[in-house]
């Protein structure tokens, strides 16, 4: 989705309290920035409401691979170490130019699982 064709969020009353309804791109983008981290944008759609399927996947990958070390408290050096890659590596798929090998998604997958699921001291 692109910024051009995002809702306006929408701000809802509850219990007294002002809530705002945002679109997920929107929320994702708010996050990331919040850490001081640009998301890559999705590529441009089409005339048929298309996009290249490729330049999707890496987008969507990098974003999802941001988005999850950050809610680790993770940096880069961070999960390439307990992955055991290049920080290059994760650089390179963070900016969504190039497409991982699937090994490389196991091993980064893992080491946030392990992550995720041990008790924070």
């Amino acid at each position: 989705m692109t910024q051009a064709t995002l809702a306006a969020p929408r701000r809802v009353e509850l219990d007294g309290r002002s809530y705002f309804i945002l679109d997920q791109d929107q929320y994702e983008n708010l996050t990331a920035r919040a850490a001081g981290v640009r998301l890559p944008p999705y590529p441009a759609r089409d005339v048929r409401g298309n996009s290249p399927a490729v330049a999707f996947a890496r987008v969507s990958i990098a974003r999802e691979l941001i988005l999850r070390r950050l809610d680790l408290g993770w940096t880069q050096e961070d999960l390439a170490s307990a992955a055991g890659v290049n920080v290059a590596t994760i650089s390179r798929l963070e900016s969504a130019k190039h497409t991982p090998k699937e090994t490389t998604v196991d091993k980064l997958d893992t080491a946030m699982k392990q992550a995720a699921t041990k008790p924070k001291a």
